[in-house]
C-alpha cells in the first residue's frame, strides 16, 4: 500500500502547496519548522500509509468486515487522493494516528470484563491527538457513547476518561512552566482553536464537487447499513454502530471548529473507509467493484486537475 499511496500523491509534487492552517499547538510547531514542500509531502505520505495500515489492523482484529481485507486502508488512502487537500500535511492528518489508537482501545472493550485501563488510554491518546488538532477532543463524547454501546458507562469510567484527557495537557503545562510561558498557555493550547459555527471555507465549484462526493458516499453507506449487519453477531453489529456514531460525531464537530477548513474531513475518513470496505465486500460481482474503484481513481485525478490548474 505504500507504493499505492506514493503513486496517488505524485501530482502534489508539481502543484503550488497551499499555506498551512492552524489547528493545534504541536502541529503548528512541526509544520512551521518544515521549509520544504517535498519534505511535507513525504511526511504526509508516510502518515497516510501508517494510518491506512493501522485502520486495517483495527478492522481485521475486530472482525468488522465479513472477511479479512485491506479495503478500509485502501479507501482511506483513496479518499485522501480524491480530495487533494486531505493528502497534504495538516493538523488533522498529524493527529490521525493517536486518534486511531484511541479508537482501537474503544473497540477492544468488548473482549474485556475489566477495562478501566483502556478507558484511561482512550482519553490519553485522544487528548494527544487534540494537541495536534484540537477538535479531536470533542470525540470524548463519542468515546462515552461507544462505551455505552459496547459495555456500559460507570461513573468511575467518566473520571478515568477525564484523567486520561487531562494528562497530556498537564504534561504540556509543565513544559510551558519550564520555558516560563504559562501566561500564553491557554491560548496556545485551546483558545486559538475554539469557536462555534465558523464557516470561512470559500464556496466555489471545486469545493461544491468535493462536498457533493463526500455527501453521496455518506448517503450510500448509511443506506447500506442493513446490508452491513446482515448475518453478523451482536458484537460485530455493536462495533459497526460505533463506527456510525463516529461518522456522526465528525459531522457534528463541523459546527465547533475554528477555523473550519476542508482538512477537517480527515476526521471522517477512518469511519468512511471502513464503511466503504463493507460496501465493496458485499458487491458480488468483482468486475463491478473494480470498475467502481477505477472510476473513483479517475475522479480523483480530475479533482486534482481542477484544484490546481
Amino acid at each position: 500500500m505504500l507504493v499505492y499511496t506514493a503513486i496517488l500523491k505524485i501530482p502534489l509534487f508539481f502543484y503550488p502547496y497551499p499555506e498551512s492552517v492552524k489547528g493545534g499547538y504541536l502541529s503548528e510547531r512541526i509544520i512551521n519548522n518544515l521549509d520544504r514542500q517535498s519534505t511535507e509531502i513525504i511526511i504526509s505520505i508516510l502518515i497516510i500509509f501508517l494510518a491506512a495500515v493501522y485502520l486495517n489492523k483495527i478492522v481485521i482484529e475486530n472482525r468488522i468486515t465479513r472477511e479479512s481485507t485491506l479495503f478500509p486502508g485502501l479507501f482511506f488512502i483513496l479518499m485522501t487522493s480524491i480530495i487533494p487537500e486531505l493528502g497534504m500535511l495538516s493538523p488533522p492528518l498529524l493527529g490521525i494516528l493517536p486518534f486511531l489508537i484511541s479508537l482501537e482501545y474503544l473497540l477492544l472493550l468488548y473482549k474485556n470484563s475489566e477495562y478501566s485501563g483502556k478507558v484511561f488510554n482512550m482519553g490519553f491518546w485522544l487528548s494527544t491527538a487534540s494537541l495536534f488538532y484540537f477538535p479531536y477532543i470533542y470525540f470524548s463524547i463519542f468515546i462515552l457513547i461507544g462505551i455505552s454501546i459496547l459495555k456500559y458507562v460507570r461513573i468511575a469510567d467518566i473520571f478515568r476518561l477525564l484523567i486520561g484527557l487531562l494528562t497530556p495537557y498537564i504534561l504540556t503545562f509543565y513544559y510551558f512552566f519550564w520555558i516560563g510561558d504559562t501566561g500564553n498557555m491557554f491560548d496556545s493550547l485551546i483558545g486559538n482553536y475554539f469557536g462555534i459555527i465558523n464557516f470561512p471555507v470559500p464556496f466555489n465549484i471545486q469545493f461544491a464537487i468535493k462536498l457533493a462526493l463526500i455527501s453521496i458516499l455518506l448517503i450510500i453507506v448509511v443506506l447500506n447499513y442493513g446490508q452491513y449487519i446482515k448475518k453478523k453477531n451482536v458484537q460485530a453489529i455493536n462495533k459497526i454502530d460505533v463506527l456510525y456514531w463516529g461518522a456522526g460525531m465528525a459531522g457534528i464537530t463541523v459546527f465547533i471548529v475554528t477555523p473550519l477548513t476542508i482538512y477537517h474531513l480527515i476526521v471522517l475518513l477512518p469511519f468512511l473507509g471502513a464503511m466503504m470496505a463493507m460496501m465493496f465486500i458485499n458487491i458480488s460481482n468483482k468486475i463491478v467493484a473494480e470498475f467502481l474503484h477505477v472510476v473513483l481513481l479517475g475522479f480523483g485525478f480530475y479533482i486534482h486537475y481542477i484544484t490546481f490548474v
